[in-house]
This record gives C-alpha cells, structure tokens and sequence, in this order.
C-alpha cells in the first residue's frame, strides 16, 4: 500500500492531526474489505450481530438478531442479510415503561440499541433495535427485538448520533475485527481465515494486543 496515510504516521499514532483520521478510517475500511474478498471469506451477516442479552439457569450472554423480529424496517436491499462488519453499540436508552404484560409475561422496561458497521458496498449502517426485557423468573429473561430499523447513513450523521470521531470508529473497527479472528468458549462469531486480518490491524498504530490464538474449529 505504497499512498497508504499509515507510512507517514509514527508509532503508536504519535503526531496524528484529526485531518489525518477520516482518511485512515477509510483506508482501514478498504484493507478489510479487500482482505475479505481477496481470501475467498464470506462476511458476516448484521444479523449474526449478538445484541440481545440472554440470562437463564444455563447461560448468560447476547444473541443475534436472526429469528427475534418479525417487523424489519429497512432501506433498499438492507436486511439482517446485509453482509459487512458489525458490532453493538455499548451506549443503550431505556425508554419509560410502567411494568406490563406482554404475551403472559412481564415487560419490566424497553430499551433502544444501536449497532454499526459498513456493508460489502462499504457503505456506512445503523441498525436501531427496540427491544424489552422478558422476565421469566427470578434473574431469568431475555430481551425480545420488537422492531429492527436498518439504513444508511453518512459520517456526519454518525458523529452526531453516537458522539464518536473518526479515531474512535477506526479503533472500533479493529476490535471488531479482533472479535472475529479467533476462537474462545463458544464464540460464535468466530471466522476462520481472519487472524491474519487480525494481526495486521493490530499492528497498525498500536492496536491493543491480541492475546489469544486463533484455534482449530
């Protein structure tokens, strides 16, 4: 990548202007795709995106959004089929909500989750997910996804909803990565093939280092 922004930057990022990220995180968005067509991988799916949080006697953790909404709202050709790089936002809303009854089950609140990401096309989504908390029992539930609203956005859009600048969505980009790149417990998200993707974007300004190996499925 001999125009590549990264050869002009010192280790660690050190003398970096925010002129320079936009450019990068472009540049970043761009080495993951190429590698991914390049390699013959297939990219996940958005709605392979684990958001909804799961709690009963045997596990505890989020699932994916296939299979947990009938009402999908989505701009031309976007589904939970959308394929690209995904992650959830950690930043939730918890809407107000008086306890409820909901299919012979409690509701005790409803939030709205964000997930981000760009597609295939490398165009920037938000997937918006309204979603409540199904009380099963004494510290058992799960959430439920009411409606998924999928479409495109632009940058500004994006800094101005979720507060972030290009540094941090370059950064995000790579622990997205880094979630896909090896496997741990049950890691379902895993993608075989990746870690040298992985690597490279670690290698990159000083991403935080990865401290597992990839494994055999």
């Amino acid at each position: 990548m001999p125009d590549s922004l990264l050869e002009r930057i010192p280790p660690r990022g050190k003398g970096l202007s925010t002129n320079d990220w936009p450019g990068l995180l472009e540049e970043r968005k761009r080495l993951v795709l190429e590698y991914f067509q390049n390699n013959d991988i297939r990219l996940p799916n958005l709605g392979s995106v684990g958001c909804l949080h799961d709690i009963d006697v045997c596990t505890s953790g989020f699932d994916n959004l296939f299979f947990s909404c009938n009402s999908i709202i989505g701009g031309a050709n976007l589904s939970l089929d959308t394929q690209g790089i995904f992650w959830r936002l950690s930043e939730e809303i918890t809407l107000p909500q008086k306890r409820s009854w909901r299919h012979f089950v409690f509701i005790d609140e409803y939030k709205l989750k964000n997930i981000l990401g760009f597609s295939s096309e490398n165009e920037w989504i938000i997937a918006t997910v309204l979603c409540y908390w199904e009380s099963l029992g004494q510290c058992i539930g799960s959430e439920k996804a009411v409606v998924i609203q999928i479409y495109r956005v632009g940058l500004d859009e994006i800094f101005r909803r979720t507060k972030k600048t290009p540094e941090n969505l370059w950064y995000e980009i790579g622990r997205a990565i880094n979630g896909l790149a090896f496997n741990y417990g049950d890691n379902r998200n895993w993608i075989p093939g990746t870690w040298d993707l992985a690597k490279t974007l670690q290698g990159q300004v000083g991403l935080p280092e990865i401290h597992k190996a990839e494994c055999a499925a």
